[in-house]
């Protein structure tokens, strides 16, 4: 019998130790950097980490380790629990709906633990399971095992199916829609298999396979073999093409956005391949490359290297920035939401790094009719930042660069872009991470009075966002703000949903890249009678959006937006804290809810909340299936407080906050999103209190005991200068104006930094004290306690 030849990053560890069990013969031959990635944080485990981490519903990581515990880590990096395992947790964790967590471990079992790291149920196989599992059709749990097994278990952990190869399956299956599984073996063959187990067709490489198969949108198989190889194969099977490494291919292909196949190779390069299997570029590691890459929205390339870099490449296969680390790296990185690049590595560590900060803002409008500023923040309180606005135009062209320098701790308010005529969107790049919003102003016909919206900073892209709520007839106007800050032009789909969740046929737009559009909802929607409803935004790369809404009856001044929802984020609990609820006579305040699941109705429980935490009144609504609905809520209450929104379905919303004028039924409007987000340290980026200005903080404890607060104000050459403590009690809020925390002291930008005992929830309101200028605008606080 011939064995398998050992790499020598096989002879390191009993996982690598392929040659003990090959069942047939295999025939292969051998033949601190530049603008570095910022290590936001590490977790320390008891061994190496040589999978891919997880980030898992509600932000929450979850990675295994060689000490044969499988870790659950906090978006900050400390320990929400671990579980305890018999084996090596090589095995990268995948998590179902329900939030049940699946992986294999060296013990031979596969397990399934609930969210919070209880054990649901674990299955035996014949020897150790290093591949990774897939979650499949109607949740079955399909995972390769060192017993030469494909297997197919039940969500209940029974088993559904299982299939014999001729070897070891250290791969990880795909599984398509309609239920073909794929998965590689060491006796060199690709499988295809029925829905039932069965064979539907296997493909025969030169070497062993230990490369996670991917399937492109067009349903082509890649994978790569130890015979050097990159394999693209048809869906019946049959070879679509194959391109030639300079040594085997233990890498997982991964398949961009626009059909690019990037995959690493025991030769040390990073390649990039079209479609049709040519060469597009390759970037030479230090050492072998056993990890895979990934790409983010913006086209960095992200992937590890025996030599212990994570490498972050250009879309042209440049180097962006690489980050040493003290062992090999494995595993895949994940990429969080907000940019974040996670990977483990040999030296025991999960680690967290931040890509160059980088924030979109999807609108610019020119003078004369608008004007546009922006209050920045810098979040590092040792570092001078160096911050750079640049305005691109719809078609991507660079308009406009202005740069400031912020110093530590502090802070700048100021306009942009006035010299320039065209509209457009804000990219701001810093070399700190930053908090901020943009200033949205437009005049009032010739006057100098002026409407205003707030648009906060986001660091994230997504490929699926979601606007709650839209409008648009006699009274209101909803124009959509998108931005494509990628490298590629981005094919785009906007879908108007009504409430009872009937779709409207998309609307399809391109947007270039570096580039931006503007859309009415009556275009998307076809009609200028829509009175609430949703719009979907799908796209083939990561945007931002922004919408705007504006009230067209005669002299009500409303004119507020909210930035778009990332339908890609999950969590396992959907209670929703709104901060601010005003009462009247002076205050009206409603909802607009989107039912984000589209197969089952939510029940929708919303709970206004006294400021001392008493409950003074219950709305309960039905929401169906990807539906929507608008109601007004606390219309006979006559004390201020907060609310609370439940659900059993995940929801994307936004509460209405109006003020009337005097006594009339005019009205000003600010608009506060539905968050998740509650933290022990906030940020209120921008605040102003003198006779122009008025700056009101309101925060919520939804929590169960009191918490203990210090509001304090930093200047913006970054002196703290104020502080005010107060209390807010279980199930309370408090409003402090920025007035109370300086102790009356004028001031004309700055910022607040909200620290607490409990996790609390916090909006500011911005208020225009100047006679015209129909100013009334506001933010949630910014989460900075990673």
């Amino acid at each position: 019998m011939l064995i398998y030849p050992i790499h020598e990053k096989y002879t390191r560890a009993m996982i690598w130790a392929l040659a003990l069990l090959a069942m047939i013969a295999i025939n292969t031959g051998r033949g601190f950097a530049a603008s570095p990635g910022t290590l936001n944080w590490r977790f320390t485990t008891g061994d190496d980490v040589r999978n891919s981490p997880l980030i898992g519903q509600g932000g929450i990581i979850y990675v295994g380790s060689g000490d044969s515990y499988i870790y659950a880590v906090n978006p900050d990096g400390s320990e929400a629990w671990k579980f305890p395992t018999g084996g090596v947790v090589y095995s990268s964790p995948v998590q179902g709906d329900d939030g049940s967590v699946y992986f294999g471990s060296g013990d031979k079992y596969l397990y399934a633990l609930t969210a919070d790291g209880k054990p649901r149920w674990r299955y035996e196989t014949g020897d150790v399971i290093y591949g990774s599992p897939t979650i499949g059709p109607n949740g079955t749990i399909f995972f390769g095992g060192f017993d030469n097994h494909v297997y197919a278990l039940n969500p209940d952990g029974t088993l559904k199916w299982k299939f014999e190869t001729q070897s070891i399956v250290f791969t990880k299956p795909a599984v398509t829609s309609t239920g073909t599984v794929y998965c590689g073996s060491g006796d060199t063959y690709l499988y295809a298999l029925n829905p039932d187990g069965t064979e539907k067709w296997k493909y025969q490489t030169g070497g062993g396979i230990f490369s996670d198969p991917a399937v492109g949108r067009d349903g082509t198989i890649y994978c790569g073999s130890l015979d050097n190889y990159v394999y693209a194969l048809n869906a019946d099977g049959t070879l679509k093409w194959r391109y030639k490494t300079g040594d085997g291919v233990y890498s997982n292909p991964f398949v961009g956005m626009d059909g690019t196949i990037y995959v690493g190779s025991w030769d040390s390069y990073i390649y990039a391949l079209d479609a049709e299997g040519n060469l597009r570029w390759r970037y030479k590691t230090g050492k072998q490359v056993f990890s895979s890459p990934v790409v983010s929205v913006d086209g960095t390339v992200f992937c590890g290297s025996d030599d212990g870099y994570l490498y972050a490449l250009n879309p042209d296969g440049t180097e962006k920035w690489k980050y040493l680390t003290g062992g090999v790296i494995d595993g895949q990185p994940a990429i969080g939401p907000d940019g974040t690049v996670l990977f483990g590595s040999w030296d025991d560590h999960l680690y967290a790094l931040n890509e160059n900060n980088t924030y979109f803002l999807p609108v610019f409008k020119p003078s004369p009719g608008f004007w546009s500023g922006l209050g920045v923040t810098n979040r590092n309180d040792t570092q001078v930042a160096t911050v750079t606005a640049n305005i691109y135009s719809t078609s991507g062209t660079l308009l406009s660069t202005q740069s400031k320098a912020i110093q530590a701790g502090g802070q700048d308010a100021f306009v942009i872009g006035g010299g320039v005529s065209e509209s457009g969107w804000i990219q701001v790049v810093s070399d700190e991470p930053l908090g901020g919003l943009n200033f949205l102003g437009r005049y009032v016909g010739s006057t100098s009075n002026y409407y205003l919206a707030d648009v906060p900073f986001t660091g994230s892209l997504s490929v699926s966002l979601l606007i709650p709520h839209v409008a648009q007839n006699e009274n209101w106007d909803t124009v959509l703000f998108l931005a494509n800050p990628g490298s590629i032009a981005a094919s785009v789909s906007l879908v108007y949903t009504d409430k009872s969740g009937e779709a409207s046929p998309a609307y399809l737009v391109d947007i270039p890249a570096m580039g931006s559009t503007e859309v009415s909802v009556q275009t998307i929607g076809g009609s200028n009678a829509i009175r609430g409803g949703y719009v979907s935004i799908s796209s083939s790369t990561g945007l931002t959006a922004f919408a705007l809404y504006d009230n067209l009856k005669s002299v009500n001044y409303s004119y507020a937006g909210i930035n778009a929802v990332d339908q890609a984020l999950s969590y396992t609990t959907y209670e929703y804290a709104l901060p601010v609820f005003k009462a009247r006579p002076g205050y009206w305040s409603g909802f607009g809810v989107t039912n984000m699941n589209s197969t089952s109705l939510a029940n929708v429980t919303a709970t206004v909340y006294s400021q001392a935490g008493t409950a003074m009144e219950t709305v309960p609504k039905t929401i169906p299936a990807g539906g929507q609905t608008v109601f007004v809520i606390g219309a006979e209450l006559t004390g201020d407080g907060w609310i609370k929104i439940t659900s059993d379905r995940p929801l994307g919303g936004l509460n209405f906050i109006g003020q009337y004028i005097d006594d009339s039924t005019d009205f000003y409007l600010a608009d506060v999103p539905f968050t998740h987000m509650t933290s022990t340290l906030l940020l209120i980026p921008h605040v102003a209190q003198n006779g122009n200005w008025d700056t009101m903080i309101f925060m919520a404890n939804p929590n169960v005991s009191g918490a203990g607060v210090t509001l304090t104000y930093t200047d913006k050459t970054g002196t703290v200068t104020y502080s005010h403590q107060t209390t807010i009690p279980a199930n309370g809020s408090k409003e402090v104006s920025v007035d109370e925390i300086t102790g009356g002291i004028n001031n004309k930008g700055g910022y607040v930094v909200i620290s607490s005992t409990r996790k609390l929830t916090a909006f500011a309101l911005y208020n225009n004290l100047k006679t015209g200028n129909f100013s009334y605008a506001g933010i949630n606080a910014v989460d900075i306690s990673q």
